[in-house]
């Protein structure tokens, strides 16, 4: 027994994270932001992406081509955006998962960032690599 809202799909063993004292995974920060994106997807005047984690993942751990980031780039349409919300996991692996979330956001038309980290600076290296990655294909 599962359910989908938009792309997501829900299992049994994701309503556990919801749970009190529980942590969120990239299925649960995705559903979160497909209920958002409705609210959020003008902001003003100025367009914002939320951004799947799955895909925040690929870029900083393995996307390595100027050409993908290309078609990546085009796909997501991250010309038309200003704002880009970018969720990110210490893990260092796909194989691996990591234990804490922080928020990157990315002002695409100026080309800025600003990271957003309940625990400090808990992340910042995970978000450091993130910005190094996306500034090589910028």
């Amino acid at each position: 027994l599962h359910f989908s809202f938009k792309d997501v799909d829900i299992y049994p063993q994701h309503f556990e994270f919801y749970e009190p004292g529980q942590w969120l995974d990239d299925v649960c920060i995705n559903l979160a932001y497909r209920f958002m994106e409705g609210e959020i997807a003008d902001f003003g005047s100025e367009k914002c992406l939320l951004l799947d984690p799955t895909v925040v993942s690929f870029i900083r751990l393995q996307l390595d081509d100027q050409d993908e980031f290309d078609d990546l780039a085009t796909s997501l349409r991250l010309g038309q955006c200003r704002w880009i919300f970018l969720p990110i996991s210490d893990s260092q692996s796909f194989s691996s998962s990591g234990s804490h979330w922080s928020l990157l956001i990315w002002n695409y038309s100026q080309n800025a960032f600003y990271h957003a980290d309940s625990c400090g600076s808990s992340n910042l290296s995970s978000a450091k690599s993130l910005v190094k990655k996306i500034s090589k294909f910028t």
